[in-house]
């Protein structure tokens, strides 16, 4: 077998950790819940102090062998605030007691829905250092047509209150972005006039999980039909035509 090498494509430096394997949200369109994935009824509520472990040795005997002096690991779910303040206490404590005796800086970042941010949880992340990203598709409408709870309300208002709680919290902890689902019968002018009007520093635009079996709403696989380029386009050409002073913000994809 061939020795591995300092290939930069073999360089991971970013790993998503699920640590949470419910939500207590129910996103009609959610890949997890929704669209015929159930291996989270065999995996336990929240991952195991086991499997934290065997997840930053292995991350830290990657960075070692790979020359890495970073390393960044992205809490996800489910909704993982359902795992509970001592968890991610534990996790970062453990990441940092092995990564930095060896040079290496271990970062944290986290994506969650908003519904159950408080400020306890903002000094929390503050005082660990991570980084938070909400999920929010837009304004009211578009946002609870399709992220709902599991009575079938919408969750605007919630994840909107937890945003602004981040927002304005006086701890440490950096403004949050947004991760949002392109709403394909949303307007991309006016989604991305309301995260201005929310004034998010950034946000990120995630395309509908599909796949052959089941496609995206108004794909077709005809070449003449563009639905989700002609939908970035339109907010592209808003976003280009505003000077950065504007407050524009940055849009990662």
């Amino acid at each position: 077998m061939e020795p591995i090498t300092h290939n930069s494509e073999l360089r991971i430096k970013y790993l998503v950790v699920k640590v949470a394997s419910r939500c207590n949200l129910n996103c009609t369109y959610c890949y997890m819940y929704n669209l015929g994935d159930n291996s989270y009824l065999n995996q336990p509520k929240v991952m195991s102090a086991k499997v934290v472990d065997a997840i930053i040795d292995k991350a830290l005997g990657h960075c070692k062998r790979m020359g890495i002096d970073f390393f960044v690991f992205s809490f996800h779910g489910g909704e993982p605030l359902l795992a509970g303040k001592p968890f991610f206490k534990s996790f970062v404590k453990k990441a940092e007691e092995k990564f930095l005796p060896e040079k290496i800086q271990p970062y944290f970042a986290l994506q969650t829905n908003g519904v159950l941010l408080t400020d306890d949880w903002c000094q929390h992340f503050a005082e660990l250092g991570i980084e938070i990203t909400i999920s929010l598709d837009g304004d009211k409408e578009t946002n609870d047509k399709y992220r709902i709870d599991h009575k079938g309300r919408g969750s605007y208002d919630r994840v909107v209150k937890g945003l602004k709680i981040a927002k304005n919290s006086t701890h440490k902890i950096l403004p949050p972005g947004v991760l949002s689902v392109i709403n394909i019968y949303a307007d991309p002018v006016s989604v991305y006039q309301h995260f201005k009007d929310l004034d998010i520093h950034w946000f990120d635009l995630n395309h509908p999980d599909a796949n052959y079996d089941s496609l995206p709403p108004e794909y077709s696989p005809s070449p003449d039909s563009t639905p989700y380029a002609d939908w970035l386009i339109k907010m592209f050409d808003v976003w280009f035509a505003e000077k950065k002073d504007d407050k524009r913000p940055q849009i990662r994809l």
